[in-house]
Order: structure tokens, then C-alpha cells, then sequence
């Protein structure tokens, strides 16, 4: 295995961490599964057999480059082929929690608008946390949205604060306790 930290030159991406383990190359797409991380101004993957990390690789882009984003990510060679399953994870800014009794599918974006100016170039999705009878209803920019589905078109859509909740309710507290902290976090 080797880990190495690179430097991109380029004005828009920054830090590139990447992680990719010997032999990725000649394993069969269709056992992978793929993870896509997005948030205001990171984008990470990570690729896993089983439960074994296989690549990892993080950037940090400034607002409003998707576009360049996209044609580095379209030019990797690693998100190239059939994976066994996609997941897109997005982290927002924009999300609101609402009690599943009020909770209306017709009335998200009335829900996430008493909270946040949202554009209309933004798709809003929701997530039912059922442990705590409530839905999470976030929003991300369309740009993203469909890209991922127009590359991944079965790539199931995750809220990174939803898998956060879940995960922290499940942890046993006797052996200590989670802590996000990042720059969009609820």
C-alpha cells in the first residue's frame, strides 16, 4: 500500500490527499462499491471491496468551479466503469429537521425556506430518520445532482448530518460519545 499527499497547481482545486491501494487497477469494477463525497467546497471518493478501502481521494475547490470539478473528476480513471453500487453523500448548509408528524413530501421546500433562502438552482431532497420519528430535508445545487445521476444513474442520494445522526444513535454511550465538527454542520 501506498499513501501519498499530491499538490495540484491548478487554481481551483486544492490539497489533494489520495490513497490507492496495489492492485486497484486489475480488480473487477462490478465488486466495488463506490462512495461520492460532496460538500460546499470538498469533494472526496472512496472505493471499497468488502469492507477494505481500496482508494481515497479528497479535493478542495472554491465555489462555483464545478464545471472545472467535473472535468477532473470525468478524467479519472478510477470512477471509469460499472461499480456494484454508487452512494452520493452531501453534505449541506441548507437543512432543516422537521418532526415526521408535520412532515409533508409536498411541503419541503416551504419547511427548508423558513431557514434559508434557497435558489432555483438548488434540488431539494429529504431522509426519514425513523429512530427519532423526524425527516431531514437538505438542499444541494442541481449542477451536482445531475451530474452524479447523468454518470451514476442508480447512485442513491445520502445526507452526510442524517448519517451522522444515525450512526451517533446507535453508538453505545458507556464507550464515549461522537463529535462533528466541520464548516456546514446543523
Amino acid at each position: 500500500m501506498s499513501l501519498f499527499i499530491q499538490v495540484i497547481g491548478n487554481k481551483f482545486l486544492k490539497n489533494l490527499i489520495s490513497y490507492q491501494r496495489k492492485g486497484l487497477n486489475e480488480l473487477d469494477k462490478n465488486s466495488l462499491r463506490l462512495f461520492l463525497f460532496f460538500s460546499q467546497t470538498q469533494f472526496s471518493f472512496s472505493i471499497k471491496k468488502d469492507h477494505e478501502l481500496c482508494a481515497l481521494f479528497s479535493w478542495e475547490y472554491e465555489l462555483n468551479t464545478e464545471s472545472e470539478l467535473f472535468d477532473t473528476i470525468r478524467n479519472e480513471s478510477l470512477l471509469k466503469g460499472d461499480f456494484l453500487s454508487v452512494q452520493l453523500i452531501f453534505d449541506s448548509a441548507h437543512q432543516v429537521l422537521i418532526p415526521s408528524e408535520f412532515f409533508n413530501e409536498l411541503d419541503e421546500s416551504k419547511y427548508l425556506g423558513v431557514s434559508w433562502e434557497i435558489s432555483q438552482n438548488e434540488v431539494i431532497k429529504s431522509y426519514s430518520l425513523d429512530d427519532i420519528n423526524a425527516h431531514i430535508i437538505y438542499s444541494f445545487p442541481e449542477s451536482i445532482f445531475y451530474w452524479v445521476k447523468s454518470r451514476f444513474f442508480d447512485a442513491s442520494i445520502l445526507n452526510a448530518s442524517a448519517l451522522f445522526i444515525q450512526k451517533a444513535l446507535q453508538h453505545d454511550r458507556k464507550d464515549g460519545f461522537y463529535v462533528r465538527n466541520g464548516k456546514s454542520f446543523i
